[in-house]
């Protein structure tokens, strides 16, 4: 939150610009700065989901949402032709072309 401490606003911190700030249900849990998923890096390397002017700063892959319990973001399907990668962690979460010659119907 670059030198904020102790602020109770997320209007008032920010998180670095390769990470974003979680949006958590209860507005008493402190939010966090967590680093961007592989699927949500803008080519500028930044985090897409780490707003500009109330905006989100690139096109993603996938349909994500805001996680209900703790404001992280989650991946919950990739367009025909991608897979889903979202099984081994928040970090890694990204939408990865089909290997040549293959295909997946859901994911």
């Amino acid at each position: 939150t670059f030198g904020l401490s102790g602020q109770i606003s997320l209007d008032a911190c920010s998180c670095d610009e390769r990470s974003y700030a979680t949006e958590p249900p209860d507005p008493d849990t402190t939010f966090m700065c967590l680093p961007c998923p592989k699927g949500g890096v803008c080519l500028d390397q930044k985090c897409a989901f780490n707003p500009v002017d109330g905006a989100q700063r690139c096109e993603v892959l996938g349909t994500w949402r805001r996680s209900p319990e703790d404001g992280s973001f989650e991946l919950l399907a990739c367009p025909v032709g991608h897979l889903n990668r979202n099984s081994s962690g928040h970090d890694v979460q990204d939408c990865e072309p089909c290997p040549a010659g293959t295909y997946v119907f859901d994911s």
